[in-house]
Formats: structure tokens, C-alpha cells, sequence
């Protein structure tokens, strides 16, 4: 399985991953809405990973693995030779290319060359794991349920990521594997992904104790 969108890519879970899989679920903000409530320890992280690789040969989905593309930058560093009397300043342009390089270059005065040291600073280009996003089974009243779920690190809130993967994930769901129905288990509390539900178009449906804990069940028909 494997689904690219603008900015991210879904993709199934490997053992290569299993390091920044822990990054993931212990930190305290991705787990703090979680039927734990906690960020789990390394021997709950390393039971709750190989579950989620097993889920995709078992039922032909999972929670998967969401990668985005971390951009390249380049930088100057410009540094006054005469330290005390010119403080240093740094630029940072997002574009590697050289006829950037080299116009961003000729935007200094060559006046000033003496008098200056310029020092260029890249920034790699690599792909990162921030998150997990898909579907799993729930049982919710005695019915099995399938569940739309995401996490992503704190780093990478607010910028339409979540929303990005829902909603194709959604589609995968719905054209692919030809599900009726899915659902969305969200405590009130959980206000974020209250907002996310509703933009894929789930609706509140009923709060019911689950786990212990009230919670909407958010629902959306194919």
C-alpha cells in the first residue's frame, strides 16, 4: 500500500522504522488522547508496532506510516572580519539552485569582501517519519467497527498535514477497499480532531463509554 499526496507519503509500517515509531508514541502530546493516556514505554511501543505491521497482511489496511519531505536550504553565513564593530548576520534562502547562489552572491557589494566573510551553510535533504495515520478495528457495542485514526508529532501541528492524509486516506477506504462506513472514536475534550472529523465529512453520532471514558463516535457513509 502506499499513497502519495502533495506533501506526504503513506506508506506500510517496516522493522527499519521501529526507532522513530518510539519517537512517536512516547511523546506525551501525540498519546495524550490515546485509550492509555500516557506515552507508552519501549516494550509497549515494540508489542503495539508489531501489531500494526501485522494489521495490513491480516486485513488488507493498518495504521501506516506517514512521511513528509523535509526541504533543503542553503544559507550565508555573513561574518564581519572586525567583530567588535560589525555584528554578523545570517541569511537563509529556501532554494538550492545556483543561479540563486549565484545572484544572492552578486547582491553583496564587492566593496565590502575585505571587510567580510562569507560562509555557506546546506541543510540535507531526508524524508522523516511524523506520524501515523489509517485504519483499524474497533469494537464498539458488541459491532466491529473500522476506525479512522491519525498522530502526528507536535512539530508538525497546525500546518493541514492531518487533514492532508485524512482525507485521502478516506478515499483509499472508500474507492479501494470498498468500505460502507467509517468511524471516528473522539473524546469531547479531543477538540482538534473534532475539527479534522468534521472536514472529511463525519458527523457526531452518539457518545457512548468506551474504555471507560465518554466519547463521540463520528460517522461517515461511503
Amino acid at each position: 500500500m502506499f499513497i502519495e499526496t502533495a506533501r506526504l507519503e503513506i506508506r506500510e509500517w517496516t522493522n527499519d522504522d521501529f526507532e522513530e515509531f518510539v519517537a512517536l508514541m512516547s511523546d506525551p502530546e501525540v498519546m495524550r488522547f490515546s485509550l492509555m493516556g500516557r506515552p507508552l514505554n519501549l516494550d509497549e511501543a515494540k508489542e503495539y508496532f508489531q501489531k500494526r505491521i501485522l494489521d495490513h497482511s491480516q486485513h488488507g489496511f493498518g495504521l501506516w506510516a506517514i512521511y513528509t519531505q523535509v526541504n533543503s536550504k542553503f544559507g550565508c553565513q555573513v561574518g564581519s572580519k572586525h567583530r567588535k564593530s560589525i555584528p554578523a548576520k545570517r541569511v537563509v534562502l529556501a532554494n538550492t539552485s545556483p543561479l540563486c547562489r549565484n545572484r544572492f552572491s552578486l547582491a553583496f557589494n564587492p566593496a565590502w569582501q575585505p571587510n567580510f566573510e562569507f560562509t555557506w551553510v546546506y541543510y540535507k535533504e531526508e524524508k522523516k517519519i511524523i506520524g501515523l495515520a489509517g485504519l483499524i478495528i474497533q469494537e464498539i457495542e458488541g459491532t466491529k467497527k473500522i476506525e479512522l485514526g491519525y498522530r502526528l508529532l507536535p512539530k508538525y501541528w497546525h500546518r493541514g498535514l492531518a487533514l492532508e492524509a485524512a482525507r485521502e486516506i478516506c478515499t483509499y477506504a472508500f474507492t479501494v477497499l470498498k468500505l460502507k462506513e467509517l468511524i471516528s472514536i473522539i473524546e469531547p475534550a479531543n477538540t482538534r480532531s473534532i475539527r479534522l472529523a468534521e472536514r472529511v465529512g463525519m458527523r457526531p453520532q452518539e457518545m457512548i463509554q468506551f474504555h471507560d471514558r465518554d466519547v463521540y463516535i463520528y460517522v461517515r457513509a461511503s
